[in-house]
C-alpha cells in the first residue's frame, strides 16, 4: 500500500520539507498520515465518480484526464506496437479528414469510430512503407 507516509519516507522527506515543497500546511499532511483528515475528501471522490472526471479536474488542477480517457489510455497500453501504430494512423486520418471538411474536432470518441474503412487504408499505407 502506498500511503502518504510510505511515499514520503521512501523519498526521504520530512513532513516539514514536503509541506514547504507543496506549499501545504504541515498540519494537513500530519492529519492525512494519521487518517484524521476531513470527511469532505470522501465527498470529493463521490463527486468525481458522479461527474466522471478525475479529482484533479474537479479541483481545477492542470493536466488531468477524465475516467474515460484513463480507461482508453490503459486499453491502448495493452496493444502491440503494430496495433498502436494502426490506431494512431486512424486518429490522424480522422483528424485530417475533419480538417479538410473545415470541422474542428474537440474530442474523438473511439467507441463511435468506424474502424473498418480506416483499417484497410492504414494497412495499405503500411504496405508501401
Amino acid at each position: 500500500m502506498n500511503t502518504l507516509k510510505d511515499l514520503r519516507k521512501n523519498r526521504n522527506l520530512s513532513i516539514e520539507l514536503l509541506s514547504n515543497i507543496l506549499n501545504i500546511p504541515s498540519k494537513f499532511i500530519e492529519a492525512i498520515e494519521s487518517n484524521d483528515y476531513p470527511k469532505a475528501i470522501c465527498y470529493t471522490i463521490k463527486l468525481s465518480k458522479y461527474f466522471d472526471v478525475s479529482i484533479d479536474s474537479l479541483l481545477e488542477a492542470e493536466n488531468s484526464f477524465s475516467n474515460y480517457e484513463i480507461k482508453v489510455l490503459n486499453l491502448f497500453r495493452k496493444l502491440s506496437i503494430n496495433d498502436k501504430l494502426k490506431i494512431e494512423g486512424m486518429i490522424e486520418y480522422k483528424l485530417s479528414e475533419n480538417k479538410a471538411e473545415g470541422k474542428q474536432l474537440k474530442k474523438i470518441t473511439l467507441y463511435r469510430l468506424d474502424v473498418t474503412k480506416y483499417k484497410i487504408l492504414i494497412i495499405n499505407q503500411l504496405d508501401f512503407v
